[in-house]
């Protein structure tokens, strides 16, 4: 299952780079650079805007929603130059939502603890305020892998929890 979620993963960023706009000038470099070789400089942390977008409640009426889930298996992949041009390609398209994957591991379905997180705080951070500043709603979409439970997947997390264990 892993290696299919990483080849869709692939495929996406595949698309998402064929449909980015052709009008968009090639960045100045020395050389003709690849998309691989994109020269990539770490931000400074984000910080939180000073102005909170608008909640979307249970009670809404969204109508017909124009969305796309927006996932990478790096730790910093979404605050990478390529990941902002997939963004303004996924807006030129009328995309108004990404459902922004964030992957966590557990050891198992019992675990009570996440034992790790493939994104970097910082990376998604910069992905939700890209993505806020080209005008789309982000949804976050937390997938739970268990390293050491090949039968759980993520919905059966907790089948055996009690009340104090889903406090904790």
């Amino acid at each position: 299952m892993k290696k299919t979620a990483i080849l869709v993963s692939i495929l996406f960023v595949i698309l998402l780079n064929a449909c980015a706009p052709t009008s968009t000038p090639a960045p100045t470099t020395a050389k003709t650079s690849t998309p691989s070789e994109v020269p990539f400089t770490p931000t400074t942390p984000p910080t939180a805007t000073s102005t909170p977008r608008p909640r979307v409640k249970a009670c809404d009426v969204l109508g017909f929603l124009k969305g796309m889930s927006y996932v990478s298996w790096d730790p910093t992949n979404y605050s990478h130059p390529l990941s902002d041009q997939s963004l303004e390609a996924l807006a030129d398209t009328g995309t108004e939502w990404i459902a922004l994957g964030v992957i966590s591991f557990q050891n198992d379905r019992a675990s009570l603890s996440i034992d790790g997180l493939i994104q970097e705080d910082e990376a998604v951070v910069h992905a939700i305020q890209t993505a806020h500043a080209l005008d789309m709603n982000v949804m976050i979409k937390i997938a739970i892998i268990f390293e050491n439970d090949p039968d759980g997947w993520g919905g059966s997390l907790g089948e055996t929890f009690s009340p104090a264990d889903w406090d904790a």
